[in-house]
């Protein structure tokens, strides 16, 4: 064979053995997240995890390993070689970087690096100081790995060219070098079968995290890149589509407006508008699992459930994500997240949808949305304004602000942000619609050093459950606050949370279970609402509560509606689930998973779907049905229109 292909091979091998140590330190990592699964298992996860490995490495390497190969042997020239090696050690050294990153990140989110390299890197940049002391460990073993990487494929190298240079020839060079592009394109696809292969095609079992074992963060960040559009489905003709959603979605008083955007429709209620105010508090990482008033247990949020009392509790309320930065498109907007990547940041945020600010400002309100991170932080800012808010307040909106009142990781503290706030919104003129969204109960959980005392006969809290009781008390500050001013006798108040504590999640439910609680004490009555609700569903609540006649696209259906079942759809990785009030039925797109009850087997381990084939059927159908909606819609720019023609 040819030096070049020669050395490609002898390359290749030795970096697919480093990618498996890489998935051994994945798996030492994450123990806690393999507890009872089979041995059997992972070592089958590691047998697997070789198709992804030679997929992500042919794929990242692919046009270095083309032009070294070309007929004619460049690689004869040291200059040319030396820069090829160079380029090559700098990819890999950033595919060890990815992998070696979830070592500890995958415990935060429970699952692999997607698309936050892309989204995330400006935030990265500038937290990169903290983040190089608080994860000294995984940063001195990326050093090591890289560094013994490079000294491994230098001395390979060496060796190879060493033993001589091999007889060239064009015919001889250009059969190789069509060979390796063959081998390229098989390694990239997978092997010989007829698709190539897919990020769901690594859960052989029912333990998500054994997939994710299976797959590797080169993998999954680049084929996030490369993959930014949602897919074309076709699972139902456009007829049952429509009668679903209309079942899902619509209020008796709502009309669908046009066959060709599926979630188009007017709103026209009997009684006249009421011109609220409207305050959505999103609160980082709030998890219901630490709210007494949800599971009458011990609570982390005491201020909270006293507001629980006198106001709208829905207890079986679910986050439509897993990051912030799924949350924010599904509260303001009613876009859920349904592919890997999330609409902040890629192609569809240019898609016309009809944000809350935007159907609010036609009414006459004034918007605003406040987050106390630096402005750009996760796209909110650019977000928000698509999304209808006109102004928008960042951490640099508090430019004299003390660093005491500051995390000295994201930006500014619950309290004083929400006290800014409370002022900031008095300020724009009623009616107004404002969105708050906290910092504090994000690690790495750090407590304002004058308010810690407060919390000191809290000992035995977890950091996370100190810093929600210090997020807890910033909200009873901006209500005691917010009670003094004019306005609060008007104004609804929506307070949810935008994803659950990575720490939380052990179970399908448990891992979107939000608080949600509309409070407008004389306006909202007070009560527990046990049926199912996502953050999709917040913006056609709010329309519902202000009685508005307006038309929207809300992939979601008010909470409001009475005494009709309420779905809500999640994507899990690579399966999708659809929540009904007492059961969710989990699907990858081919096969029906399982149907559970996740209240009474929060684990799953007992599949309902040939008990109940017809309720089995029936959530499958809408499932798929609102998927190919969804996706659809989003993909063709089809959410909303000015045109309401029949």
């Amino acid at each position: 064979m040819t030096r070049p292909f020669r050395a490609s091979l002898v390359f290749f091998v030795l970096l697919m053995g480093v990618y498996t140590l890489l998935r051994l330190g994945f798996y030492l990592s994450n123990l806690a997240f393999f507890d009872g699964v089979p041995a059997s298992d992972i070592a089958a996860a590691f047998v697997h995890g070789l198709r992804f490995d030679a997929s992500a490495l042919l794929l990242i390497n692919a046009p270095l390993l083309v032009l070294f190969l070309l007929p004619g042997d460049p690689s004869r020239w040291r200059w040319f070689r030396r820069a090829l090696f160079a380029l090559f050690c700098a990819v890999n050294i950033l595919g060890i970087a990815l992998n070696i990153a979830d070592f500890e990140y995958y415990a935060t989110i429970q699952r692999r690096l997607l698309y936050e390299p892309y989204t995330m890197m400006p935030d990265l940049a500038r937290m990169a100081p903290s983040l190089l002391v608080k994860h000294t460990l995984p940063v001195l073993l990326f050093a090591v790995v890289s560094g013994l990487v490079v000294l491994l494929l230098a001395r390979t190298a060496r060796a190879v060219w060493s033993r001589g240079a091999a007889k060239r020839g064009w015919l001889r060079e250009s059969g190789f070098f069509v060979l390796a592009v063959l081998l390229l394109v098989l390694g990239i696809r997978g092997g010989v079968q007829l698709k190539p292969i897919r990020q769901a095609n690594a859960f052989f079992t029912a333990r998500a995290s054994v997939g994710y074992l299976v797959l590797n963060s080169t993998y999954t960040v680049t084929r996030s890149l490369f993959q930014p559009m949602l897919p074309e489905y076709s699972f139902r003709p456009p007829e049952t589509v429509r009668r679903e959603l209309d079942e899902m979605l619509r209020r008796e008083d709502e009309r669908f407006l046009r066959p060709d955007y599926d979630f188009l429709r007017a709103a026209a209620p009997v009684d006249s508008a009421r011109r609220l105010n409207v305050v959505v508090l999103i609160m980082e990482s709030w998890t219901s699992v630490y709210s007494g008033c949800i599971t009458g247990k011990r609570s982390a949020t005491p201020f909270f459930d006293s507001l629980a009392a006198d106001g709208l509790l829905f207890t079986n309320f679910i986050a439509s994500g897993q990051r912030s930065i799924e949350a924010v498109p599904a509260i303001l907007a009613s876009v859920p997240a349904l592919w890997p990547a999330s609409l902040i940041g890629s192609q569809a945020e240019l898609d016309r949808f009809r944000g809350l600010g935007d159907i609010l400002r036609e009414q006459g309100y004034a918007t605003s949305f406040h987050h106390g991170a630096a402005t750009g932080s996760m796209g909110f800012d650019a977000f928000s304004r698509l999304a209808g808010f006109q102004r928008y307040f960042g951490k640099e909106d508090y430019p004299d602000a003390a660093d005491s009142l500051m995390d000295g990781v994201w930006g500014l503290n619950d309290e004083p942000f929400f006290l800014d706030a409370a002022e900031k919104i008095g300020a724009l003129g009623q009616p107004f619609c404002s969105v708050l969204f906290s910092l504090s109960s994000h690690d790495p959980f750090e407590l304002p050093r004058h308010r810690r005392p407060l919390f000191e006969g809290f000992a035995e809290d977890s950091e996370f459950e100190q810093s929600l009781r210090y997020s807890d008390f910033a909200v009873s500050q901006f209500f005691r606050a917010a009670r003094r001013a004019p306005w609060f006798a008007n104004t609804v108040f929506i307070i949810t949370g935008d994803h659950t504590l990575f720490g939380a999640r052990n179970s399908f439910h448990s891992s979107f279970h939000v608080p949600m609680l509309l409070y407008a004490p004389g306006i909202v009555a007070p009560g527990r609402d046990a049926r199912m609700g996502s953050h999709c569903d917040i913006l056609p609540t709010v329309l519902d509560l202000l009685r508005l006649r307006t038309s929207h696209a809300s992939m979601g259906a008010s909470l409001l509606r009475p005494g009709t079942p309420r779905y809500a759809v999640v994507r899990y990785g690579p399966q999708f689930g659809i929540f009904s009030d007492s059961l969710v039925l989990v699907h990858d797109l081919e096969n029906t998973v399982g149907l559970y009850n996740p209240h009474r087997d929060p684990q799953f381990t007992r599949d309902l779907q040939h008990r109940e084939p017809a309720l089995a059927e029936d959530l499958r159908t809408k499932l798929l049905c609102y998927i190919q909606a969804a996706t659809s819609a989003i993909r063709r720019d089809r959410i909303y229109t000015e045109k309401k023609g029949e």
